[in-house]
């Protein structure tokens, strides 16, 4: 008898472990790394989607510079939070308490509070390369890739050759 209690207490406590486990893990995760940013100023964090695409493909590395909302420009890449999980998008449109922001992979662009940014990118590395945003020529780059995403979105019929442009340019900050 002692045994079937304890190897039921045992799965039972696995299985609600698990869970809890993989619940407190993305959770104190995040607020780990929120803190380590706050404190630190700096952090690094790996990307999961492709929402940035080719800019910042899935699985890139990205060193986000915390910053308060007056400190965001437009066409910034910003970090922030959204429900559960870090987003990273491009800033389209700055308002009194808001920003619009988008990923370049054309998604539709949504408003969010100021108090849900972290920060702002300042390197991207890949495998295959890696940019400095904070060096005049690849800011200035990512400005003019920001611009053709927008007429991308604004005219469809030419997506494809603006989005070769972009690869391109994207090459150039390298």
């Amino acid at each position: 008898m002692r045994g079937d209690n304890s190897t039921f207490g045992v799965t039972l406590q696995e299985d609600l472990s698990t869970d809890f486990v993989n619940m407190l893990t993305k959770q104190g995760t995040q607020r780990l790394w929120e803190n380590y940013l706050r404190e630190n100023g700096k952090a690094w964090l790996n990307t999961k989607s492709g929402s940035m695409s080719p800019m910042i493909p899935a699985g890139a590395r990205i060193l986000v510079k915390s910053c308060h909302f007056e400190q965001v420009r437009l066409f910034d890449l910003i970090v922030f939070r959204s429900k559960a999980k870090f987003i990273v998008h491009r800033v389209l449109k700055k308002r009194k308490e808001y920003l619009l922001q988008g990923g370049d992979k054309f998604s539709i662009p949504t408003l969010i509070h100021k108090k849900c940014i972290l920060g702002r990118v300042e390197i991207i590395e890949t495998p295959n390369y890696i940019i400095n945003l904070k060096k005049k020529k690849s800011f200035f780059i990512n400005i003019i890739i920001s611009v053709f995403y927008i007429l991308a979105h604004k005219m469809p019929k030419y997506q494809y050759w603006i989005l070769k442009i972009n690869s391109k340019l994207i090459r150039l900050t390298i």
